[in-house]
């Protein structure tokens, strides 16, 4: 599938919860690769820009980071309203607890 219509099919934002490395990083990657935009979310803040650092150096993608811990009932609320507005198509459900 082309970046393209990757795009068409799941939009223009993707969420990845637990991004910031191993299959959560390789999954960012490879959803930036197909140009839809990220939102990642983690725990570590320092990882977490890490993740973004990389990711906008080697993708043309918007980005956004929260650094949150979703093993808790009021983080995973401020998750939701930092969304926001934006029409998440995909989400990565790779947070650890």
């Amino acid at each position: 599938m082309d970046g393209n219509s990757f795009e068409q099919r799941y939009g223009t934002w993707a969420l990845v919860a637990g991004g910031t490395e191993g299959l959560g990083l390789a999954f960012a990657e490879a959803i930036a690769r197909r140009g839809v935009n990220l939102l990642l979310a983690g725990r570590d803040a320092q990882r977490l820009e890490a993740a973004l650092d990389q990711i906008r150096r080697h993708h043309s993608v918007k980005t956004d980071g929260l650094p949150c811990d979703l093993s808790r009932r009021d983080e995973i609320d401020r998750l939701v309203e930092w969304i926001g507005k934006r029409r998440v198509g995909l989400l990565v459900a790779n947070a650890a607890a």
